[in-house]
């Protein structure tokens, strides 16, 4: 997954905890910044966390997802 990505994601998805139309307008201000329907990051939410941001999976290899989007240890800086 590409770099820039996912920071604008982990970005996004960190202003995204105080409220569910902040969470609406990070989804929308990510999407329009990456060039994708604000529905496919609304999707990937639902998927991986049911749109909970204090989501946390510890995974078999020892990283952990993190948040809303589940965005895994590695690619933290």
């Amino acid at each position: 997954m590409n770099r820039r990505f996912v920071s604008v994601v982990l970005i996004a998805a960190g202003g995204c905890f105080a409220s569910a139309n902040a969470r609406a307008d990070c989804f929308d201000e990510a999407a329009k910044y990456q060039q994708v329907n604000p529905l496919i990051l609304r999707a990937i939410a639902w998927q991986e966390s049911r749109n909970r941001p204090e989501a946390l999976n510890k995974n078999t290899n020892g990283s952990v997802d993190y948040g809303l989007m589940q965005i895994n240890s590695i690619h933290l800086p």
